[in-house]
C-alpha cells in the first residue's frame, strides 16, 4: 500500500515535529547538566576555600598556645585541646594513675579456684544419671 501526497506530507510533518521536539529536549538537558556542572565548581572551589581556611585556622592556633607554653592534649576520645602545662602534667599524672589501678571490671568473680565445687557437682550428677540410666 503506497500513500498519497497529502497523507505523505503529513506523516513527514509529524516526523519533523517529533525530531524537533526532541532536539529542544536535547538541548535544554545539555543546558541543565552545563548549569549543574558550573554550579558544582563553585561549591567546589568554596569547599576548596574553606579548608584552606580551617588549615589556616589550626596553624596559627597551634602557633599561639606553643608560644604561650600550652601542649596539646588528647582525651580518650580522640578530642584534642591545647591546656597549659600545669594542667597537663595534673592530666597525665591522673591518667597514669588510673592505667596502674586497671579497669573497673577486672573479670568474672568466678575464678579458676571458685569453679572446683561446680565442676564436682557437675561430675557428680553426670554419675547419679549415669547409673540412674544403667538400671
Amino acid at each position: 500500500m503506497s500513500l498519497d501526497d497529502d497523507e505523505k506530507a503529513q506523516a513527514e510533518a509529524a516526523f519533523l515535529r517529533e525530531m524537533e521536539e526532541d532536539h529542544a529536549r536535547r538541548l535544554a538537558r545539555l543546558a541543565e547538566r552545563e548549569s549543574k556542572a558550573a554550579a558544582r565548581r563553585a561549591a567546589g572551589a568554596a569547599d576548596d576555600r574553606q579548608v584552606a581556611l580551617t588549615e589556616l585556622r589550626e596553624d596559627v592556633q597551634a602557633r599561639f598556645y606553643r608560644e604561650r607554653g600550652y601542649k596539646q592534649w588528647t582525651d580518650s576520645t580522640g578530642r584534642t585541646e591545647w591546656v597549659p602545662t600545669e594542667e597537663y602534667a595534673w592530666r597525665e599524672k591522673a591518667r597514669g594513675r588510673r592505667r596502674r589501678r586497671g579497669p573497673v571490671s577486672e573479670g568474672p568473680a568466678w575464678g579458676p579456684a571458685r569453679l572446683w565445687p561446680v565442676y564436682g557437682a557437675a561430675a557428680a550428677l553426670a554419675i547419679l544419671l549415669g547409673v540412674l540410666l544403667a538400671r
